[in-house]
């Protein structure tokens, strides 16, 4: 689940939780869940999905990569989760 597709499928989706949550990080983790389990992130999961965007953006700012990405990354981890993956 981390190929071509599905990364351009997390781009697409990374590219309207900006647009719809704006630049909030709590938003857009918050938003990232609903639309990727159908159900808003719990209390450790919502600090998790922040801490993990924090991290990322910074990684990727020492690369000299475009720290937008991280928002992309989030979602590419939601993918294959399994939660996502497996429908009880």
């Amino acid at each position: 689940l981390n190929g071509p597709f599905t990364q351009g499928r997390a781009r697409a989706v990374a590219a309207r939780l900006r647009g719809e949550c704006g630049p909030d990080r709590g938003r857009q983790g918050d938003r990232a869940y609903r639309l990727a389990l159908g159900r808003p992130p719990g209390p450790a999961e919502a600090d998790t999905a922040r801490a993990f965007l924090a991290g990322q953006e910074e990684l990727l700012h020492r690369e000299g990569r475009e720290p937008e990405a991280a928002l992309a990354d989030f979602c590419l981890a939601l993918f294959n989760c399994n939660e996502f993956i497996y429908v009880p």
